[in-house]
């Protein structure tokens, strides 16, 4: 799967900071940007996916269910085929640059 995140010119510039706060910038890095795209995330991923837990796991047993049956019920074959269906973004756009993840 290959994921782009198109990023402004003031957000690439932070995207260039942190990474070499967090890599340096001797040119000697120990992974690749998209290496380090990958791991911040999926560190995104699990941050969210914990506070989700959490979450969940102080909800009252009626309150689960309701949020069950509701999401049983937005979740078809359809709306996945439709989501399925994203246009993918435009590489000419110039106020932005591609990250591949």
């Amino acid at each position: 799967m290959k994921l782009y995140i198109k990023l402004t010119k003031p957000e690439t510039e932070r995207w260039q900071m942190i990474k070499s706060a967090v890599m340096g910038d001797d040119g000697k890095s120990v992974m690749s940007d998209d290496a380090f795209a990958k791991v911040l995330f999926f560190r995104g991923i699990n941050g969210f996916m914990e506070d989700v837990n959490k979450a969940v796991d102080e909800m009252d047993d009626a309150e689960k269910e309701r949020m069950l049956e509701e999401a049983e019920k937005s979740v078809t074959g359809e709306n996945i085929m439709e989501l399925s269906q994203i246009p993918t973004p435009k590489a000419s756009d110039e106020n932005t640059a591609d990250a591949d993840v």
